[in-house]
């Protein structure tokens, strides 16, 4: 049976908290070594410590910095037995803990396995002491210290972290003067959600608009790349939901400044999302990566009259052959595992598609289970093998281009409207008027056909809901209502 375990804010009371755990990741790793101190009225009232049997072997190098061993891990108790004691522990008093975000992640997974649903509002003091003292380069809980005047250890233990933390916190208490102080708790109790750098200005600066989004990490590393038509909720999402998500964890923790750019739908928010994956490449965008080789799928008769099946690679540089194909894959493992798929549910030999060895004239092994009509055997026609294969196909046919030539597509909001090139499905981006869209297609350089892409507008321009919805019209190129 799952209990409900929920903590309140009280600021003249919290529990100072440090943990350390086997790894990084709270739905794998386990916390080892967890320790509190109670402050009240900026007074040290009580202190509790224990190690944690993870039930797993902890590698040396994690376990040294904190000068424990392994045997000392294996004669502690699990997280299930001391459960009942933090619950009571922590009930009714506010957690502070440098990363939080993080620290709350391992409580809450770990008091999962044993049975409670663990749900705090923790305030990071990271993000505290960012917002008391702007002017610090550093954050780390042993700079900070070190700028009151701390001793700092090298050892890295739960009790060593916390009994620092608690220092550094009764040291602020008697620096800052006390409105500042509540204002600053006040603020982090509001905003707990947001990452240590990132602050509610920031997230007031983006409009709940469609548009593009842009997370940059230490040196400005760009770390992500994401669209919505709600930008502001969509960013918060990230932040809302990380401590059941690794990489919304990683996110969160390592995201130093946000650029957003607006759009005036969906549409053109989602292609400027692919291109920008593609030209930025984000370190955790692994969707919408720009694809050097894509896979099809072709038909030709062999000596005997029935059509067999060939893979071949598409030149990204010829859009109208790719279209006559069937299929586009990423890889040619996934376009065989596709095709045999098909032609398994419909029934058509293997062998005699080409996707199955053995000897000619010889029944193949599907029909031995009648999972094949006979064309390895002579028992199915030539025709009626092609029709059935050709039928199964279809399912994988192209969209062919529906317009004579280039289109433009025009997207309009309230006052503002843009101009989009597009010709065989291939994106050209932007355009001013017809005299820029004929430039491009007349460039020496054009793009390359782009599978996502090819979705984006297929999905947008095939659904007159989507067109109204976000307000699309397409313009055959030389329309006399388009500016030149």
């Amino acid at each position: 049976m799952t209990r409900t375990l929920t903590t309140r804010a009280i600021p003249d009371q919290y529990l100072v908290l440090d943990i350390q755990s086997t790894g990084a990741r709270p739905s794998r790793d386990r916390i080892i070594d967890l320790a509190l101190t109670l402050i009240e009225d900026g007074q040290v009232r009580n202190q509790w410590h224990t190690l944690i049997n993870p039930q797993q072997r902890v590698a040396d190098r994690t376990i040294a910095p904190l000068g424990i061993a392994n045997g000392d891990l294996d004669a502690a108790p699990d997280f299930a037995s001391i459960a009942p004691l933090l619950e009571t522990m922590l009930t009714g008093r506010v957690l502070l803990a440098h990363h939080a975000r993080l620290q709350y992640a391992f409580l809450k997974q770990e008091f999962r396995r044993a049975g409670i649903s663990f749900n705090a509002r923790p305030i990071c003091t990271l993000k505290l002491m960012r917002q008391l003292l702007p002017n610090q380069q550093d954050y780390s809980l042993n700079r900070l210290c070190s700028a009151f005047g701390i001793a700092v250890l090298q050892n890295s233990s739960a009790t060593h972290n916390r009994d620092r933390l608690a220092e550094l916190l009764i040291a602020i208490e008697r620096e800052i003067p006390k409105e500042q102080l509540a204002a600053a708790y006040a603020s982090q109790q509001r905003h707990r959600a947001l990452p240590a750098a990132i602050s509610k200005q920031d997230l007031d600066a983006i409009p709940d608009q469609p548009g593009v989004y842009r997370f940059y990490g230490d040196n400005d590393r760009l770390l992500y790349v994401g669209k919505s038509v709600t930008l502001r909720s969509r960013i918060l999402s990230h932040f809302n939901q990380d401590h059941s998500d690794h990489r919304e964890m990683r996110l969160a923790e390592t995201v130093r400044r946000i650029e957003h750019e607006l759009c005036l739908s969906d549409f053109s928010a989602q292609l400027l999302e692919s291109e920008q994956i593609k030209t930025l490449s984000p370190a955790y965008n692994r969707r919408l990566r720009r694809m050097q080789t894509l896979w099809q799928v072709t038909l030709k008769p062999n000596e005997r009259g029935y059509l067999e099946v060939s893979f071949v690679s598409a030149g990204l540089d010829q859009p109208d052959l790719i279209i006559q194909r069937y299929g586009l894959f990423r890889n040619r493992t996934q376009a065989q595992q596709r095709i045999t798929r098909l032609i398994d549910e419909q029934g058509i030999c293997r062998k005699t598609a080409g996707l199955e060895k053995g000897s000619k004239g010889t029944p193949c092994f599907g029909f031995q289970l009648h999972r094949c009509q006979g064309a390895c055997c002579g028992k199915e026609s030539p025709e009626e093998f092609n029709a059935r294969l050709l039928a199964a196909m279809e399912k994988l046919r192209n969209q062919t281009w529906s317009w004579h030539g280039p289109v433009l597509i025009e997207e309009a909001c309230d006052n503002a409207k843009d101009l989009h090139l597009v010709d065989q499905w291939v994106y050209y981006g932007k355009v001013r008027g017809q005299d820029m869209a004929l430039e491009r297609l007349i460039a020496d350089k054009r793009p390359a056909f782009d599978l996502d892409s090819y979705r984006i507008l297929l999905r947008f321009l095939m659904d007159e809901a989507l067109m109204s919805a976000n307000r699309l019209t397409i313009h055959p190129l030389g329309n006399k209502e388009i500016p030149q």
